[in-house]
């Protein structure tokens, strides 16, 4: 129950995205310039992650000063000091490239795995909401014990040992991020009876 679907070459990545518009955001040409090519990185497409990259190097003012400068900027923008946190990481190419490149592969080994069927409850999701199901949520969460005495009420499929367990968290690390990398809207939440 807690194992992925098989790979398959069920389809291929969604196309990369055309070229985002160039913008006016800040005013400030270098700064709008390093905003593009943060989008232009976040395609995913290597070729371009590398041109991006390059057109950076060409760009005058050191990358950490236009950091300091779009900190500056947000904080202005928005009236308030914590505004400027984020701008915190905005010089770092590299780890954006390096994040967007991993975003993608686990997008492909999503795609590969699930196909269209991502969205769907797998059948340890429906496992937890059918467990759960009459179980009142206090705030934000589902009360320990009450949790504990229903999975314990079905033993046969409760992990019984440490590698049973870490397998099973390993299972939900694994949903959590191909389904996250996939997510567009930036609303996808790992389910609270999961969780729980």
């Amino acid at each position: 129950m807690f194992t992925l679907p098989p790979w398959q070459s069920r389809e291929t990545l969604p196309a990369v995205p055309d070229l985002p518009p160039q913008q006016v955001v800040t005013g400030d040409k270098e700064i709008d310039a390093l905003l593009w090519l943060r989008q232009v990185i976040e395609t995913g497409d290597p070729v371009r992650i590398e041109q991006a990259k390059e057109a950076a190097g060409r760009i005058t003012t050191p990358l950490d000063e236009l950091e300091r400068r779009y900190g500056r900027w947000l904080v202005v923008s928005a009236g308030h000091v914590m505004a400027g946190l984020g701008s915190i990481g905005f010089a770092n190419l590299d780890g954006l490239a390096e994040r967007t490149i991993k975003r993608r592969a686990r997008e492909g080994e999503a795609i590969g795995r699930f196909g269209d069927q991502l969205w769907y409850d797998t059948p340890a999701e429906v496992f937890c909401l059918e467990a759960l199901r009459t179980v009142e949520r206090v705030e934000w969460d589902y009360p320990p014990e009450q949790v504990a005495d229903r999975f314990k009420a079905i033993p046969e499929l409760m992990p019984h040992t440490l590698s049973d367990c870490l397998h099973e968290l390993a299972y939900w690390n694994d949903l959590h991020y191909l389904r996250k990398a996939c997510d567009t809207s930036g609303e996808y939440e790992h389910r609270m009876e999961s969780s729980a």
